[in-house]
């Protein structure tokens, strides 16, 4: 049974491969560099790591089968938008998302994250390296981490939820020690893409009664399994703690987890509220001290993916919002064609009804000012230029101006002829 398990996976993961390389080969982006093993719990998820053919920075590449619950169409709008939401989430403690894409042929989902040599914090915990399988691995329990350590990694998860529930990012959902890299001892969260890629929680099964009634406690629960992991060494098998779990923990951690977990109105704290606490008051946190963020500005597609998503509608292809503004754009343009025409049309009448001033009568010389003293003399008048005249018109201007006329000889033919 088993080596036909090994024999069925060998063969996914050579399908897999292939459609890899024919999407770096038709992106043009990246090379591949090698695939990777099964490094993560979820199996039919792929690892590969692959080379920036311009940066030439090694990344982590997977691609996982299409969810049923995605939410996002993925077509070449939700894409774009989706790369420039990820490019402007900048924090200490915020692993960054390279690229989303999908294979149509196949329905893959592509993403692309920084490749941390140093693994995740459960390699951290369990003393492991990040490209072992991960079946082996972590199937031991370790003794944990330093009290100071559980302290600040918890605290700098805690700023990079606050920062992507700043920035109006859904509910996290998939906050555990597999989803934090660890590099220089400063946490990077990442899982963060899950919400938009309709991806269930590992812990989801679970803690699935506990989310019965308040299905908004989900990152609050998975943050107080993170610290038990963390300071006990392996996973809590319970929904909450039990007393056999905290024995050998230390009764500054006993206290965080009984505030998270052990309420009386069986409720739990909200993130701010668990940061409050006193386990992480003497934390400082140096990263932000260097940390000067640039103001982000989300377009208005950015702002309407996230109302979808947070909302749990469905995005189509395309975008709504956008072909409604494209509407509301064209009917303002038309009302002002418009109304650029009514004015044009006044202003044609109202020039139309204006008296036109009247040239002055031919023949007359325009009056002259007088020179200015002591200015330079007037240009010599312009003599008007008068008009042609011809036939009987051009005699009788003639003799009005006193003319003198040409003598003439007058043969008189009326007398008899004898």
């Amino acid at each position: 049974m088993e080596v036909e398990r090994q024999v069925e996976r060998s063969t996914v993961r050579d399908g897999v491969f292939l459609n890899c390389s024919f999407y770096l080969r038709s992106s043009g982006n990246y090379t591949l560099v090698s695939q990777l093993g099964d490094i993560g719990s979820r199996t039919s998820k792929h690892w590969f790591l692959v080379k920036e053919i311009r940066g030439k920075m090694e990344r982590l590449m997977t691609l996982t089968p299409r969810s049923q619950s995605m939410l996002l169409s993925l077509d070449s709008t939700t894409r774009k938008t989706l790369k420039e939401l990820f490019s402007v989430l900048k924090h200490p403690y915020i692993d960054p998302i390279y690229d989303v894409d999908i294979i149509k042929a196949q329905d893959l989902i592509v993403t692309v994250h920084s490749f941390c040599g140093k693994g995740s914090l459960k390699d951290l915990i369990y003393q492991t390296q990040c490209t072992d399988d991960w079946h082996q691995k972590y199937s031991h329990k370790n003794r944990g981490l330093l009290l100071l350590q559980v302290q600040t990694f918890g605290r700098q998860i805690l700023e990079a939820l606050f920062f992507l529930e700043d920035k109006g990012l859904p509910l996290h959902g998939h906050i555990h020690s597999g989803n934090v890299m660890v590099q220089n001892f400063v946490c990077r969260l990442t899982g963060y893409e899950n919400a938009f890629l309709g991806r269930s929680s590992k812990l989801q099964p679970l803690i699935r009664k506990k989310l019965r009634d308040n299905k908004e406690a989900i990152d609050s629960i998975s943050f107080g399994h993170l610290l038990f992991e963390m300071s006990a060494g392996y996973e809590l098998d319970e929904p909450h703690p039990e007393p056999r779990h905290l024995l050998t923990l230390d009764q500054l951690t006993v206290e965080v987890l009984n505030f998270i977990f052990e309420r009386e109105n069986q409720s739990y704290p909200c993130l701010r509220e668990i940061a409050a606490h006193s386990f992480f008051k003497t934390i400082h946190l140096r990263e932000l001290d260097s940390h000067n963020p640039a103001p982000i500005h989300l377009t208005a597609d950015m702002k309407n993916l996230l109302k979808a998503i947070r909302k749990g509608k469905r995005v189509p292809h395309g975008n709504i919002k956008r072909r409604k503004q494209s509407v509301d754009e064209i009917s303002v343009s038309n009302t002002q064609k418009t109304r650029r025409k009514l004015s044009l049309r006044q202003t044609s009448k109202s020039s139309s009804n204006t008296p036109r001033s009247t040239p002055p009568p031919t023949g007359r010389v325009p009056h002259i000012p007088p020179p200015p003293p002591g200015g330079i003399p007037p240009p010599p008048p312009v003599q008007a230029v008068r008009p042609a005249a011809s036939g009987r018109g051009a005699l009788l201007g003639d003799i009005q101006r006193g003319a003198k006329l040409k003598k003439t000889v007058t043969n008189d033919k009326s007398t008899p002829r004898v």
